[in-house]
This record gives C-alpha cells, structure tokens and sequence, in this order.
C-alpha cells in the first residue's frame, strides 16, 4: 500500500524527448564550419549540437564516412613575376595555415599533410 507524506505532491514524469535526427547535408554543413577559423564548442552551440557528437561527425567527414567531403573554396593567384621554373602550389587554409607543395607531389601525400593541417 502506497503511503503520500503530507506536504509532498507527485510530479508526473517529464516527457521523453525525441533524438534529434540531421539530414547527410545538415550535418556536412555544421562540420565544414568547423574547419574554417571557428572552434568545435562555438560551431556546436550555435547548431545545439553536442561538442562531442560533432568531434565525432568531423572524425567520420576526414575518413569519408560522412558521405563525399564538399568542396573548400579555392582561388588561383598566379605570381605576377615568376623567379623560378618550378611550379609549386600554396595552399592558404586560413590564419597561419599555410602549405606550399611542387605540383608533382603524390597526391596521398598532399591530401595527408592539408588533413594534418586542419
């Protein structure tokens, strides 16, 4: 027999909430934001998004599991006078990222060292 202290009420209980579900494009979208110059927590709290579940999301993005991995604006700028015949590619990730490779590089290598970088 269930015995109510006086003075005390039973609560119902709080509803269940429903998992958030995010399409492969929403999720694309918040990860590539975090490559750029803002941080992980900022990117997550504006999305309401777990910090951890991102890292995750930005994990599965780099090993391609994450659907195809879109694609980073790129602006060619060609030296005005060249001092040398060698063709090298730089690569500007943004602050004081930057990355200067021969275009004759593997490009394992290359897609290595922008994932290091990022």
């Amino acid at each position: 027999m269930d015995t109510i202290t006086p003075g005390l009420e039973t609560l119902p209980a709080a509803p269940k909430q429903q998992r958030r579900r995010h399409s492969l494009s929403q999720k694309q979208k918040i990860v590539a934001e975090t490559f750029g110059d803002a941080s992980v927590s900022k990117v997550a709290r504006r999305y309401d998004v777990n910090a951890n579940q991102l890292f995750l999301w930005r994990k599965q993005y780099l090993d391609g599991k994450l659907g195809s991995p879109a694609l980073l604006p790129v602006e060619v700028v060609l030296p005005e006078a060249p001092t040398t015949f060698r063709q090298v590619l730089e690569i500007d990730l943004g602050g004081a990222k930057q990355l200067r490779a021969l275009f004759d590089c593997p490009p394992e290598l290359l897609r290595a060292a922008i994932e290091a970088m990022l």
